[in-house]
């Protein structure tokens, strides 16, 4: 399954489909490239709330009435969120995930540190000279003036969410009452339930065989090793030669290329 993402369309396959179905080099695929509901011509959601878990709750659905117990994913923007979701949800039926946009949210002081560090001596943090170069110095001049600004700022957030002035916020609010004592459950209870099957479903990890495809122009760069804090079994991380945001209309055949190695080894073909 191919899925897009925003501002697109599933028209952004169009030249990369006939690349994968060609049974030319013996690795033929059956391609199912749904469009997000609501974008296009799709009919949108009815229901407020309609997020990437909910997109990939239908996607999952719809492969299972058309068949597919075992299948391999791509995406990339919002498509790489809701496959990344469907390979969370359903890692049984998920052969390989492969997404050429990806970021890590939950690195903590490791990956922060590794941006201080990585700049100048990015060989103790595991970053590769190409991730230097994209990494830098673009984060020098957006990152660390904005975690400047949040440091300058902490001691006045700590005191807010501590002193009992913050009742003054929550006693007109019940929903923020109630956010404010059920956050108490997760904090004070076994930090393991935080990654409990039936929620926390941004913390838990990626297990099923990973690719990555890292495109020089892409809006973010993720290093492998934060790559890793969210993706557990990666089998391939591709440094790609040129291309950007919307790799599989820019690049189609670098796309389709790394996407069949990636299989290939999965599949240890």
């Amino acid at each position: 399954m191919l899925v897009h993402g925003w501002p697109g369309s599933f028209f952004e396959f169009y030249k990369i489909l006939p690349l994968l179905t060609d049974a030319q080099d013996g690795l033929p695929f059956e391609v199912i490239c749904p469009s997000i509901p609501g974008y296009g011509f799709s009919e949108a959601p009815h229901k407020q709330g309609f997020n990437s878990l909910a997109c990939a709750r239908i996607f999952l659905k719809l492969m299972e009435r058309l068949g597919y117990s075992e299948f391999y994913l791509q995406g990339g923007d919002w498509g790489s969120l809701i496959t990344t979701n469907m390979a969370q949800m359903k890692p049984e039926c998920v052969k390989g995930l492969h997404v050429n946009m990806f970021n890590v949210t939950r690195g903590g002081l490791s990956m922060l540190l590794s941006l201080i560090i990585g700049a100048y001596l990015p060989f103790l943090v595991g970053f590769t000279r190409e991730d230097v170069r994209r990494l830098f110095p673009y984060m020098e001049r957006n990152v660390k003036q904005k975690f400047a600004s949040e440091l300058a700022v902490a001691s006045t957030a700590l005191t807010l969410t501590v002193l009992p002035s913050t009742g003054c916020g929550v006693n007109d609010s019940p929903v923020g009452l109630a956010a404010y004592i059920l956050e108490k459950f997760s904090t004070w209870t076994d930090l393991q339930n935080r990654d409990l099957e039936d929620g926390g479903l941004e913390r838990t990890g990626v297990f099923v065989p990973t690719g990555l495809a890292a495109f020089p122009n892409e809006v973010i760069h993720c290093p492998l090793p934060w790559a890793r804090y969210k993706y557990k079994n990666i089998r391939s991380y591709s440094y790609m030669p040129r291309g950007g945001h919307f790799a599989a209309f820019e690049e189609p055949e670098l796309l389709a290329n790394d996407f069949k190695q990636f299989v290939r080894r999965v599949e240890n073909l």
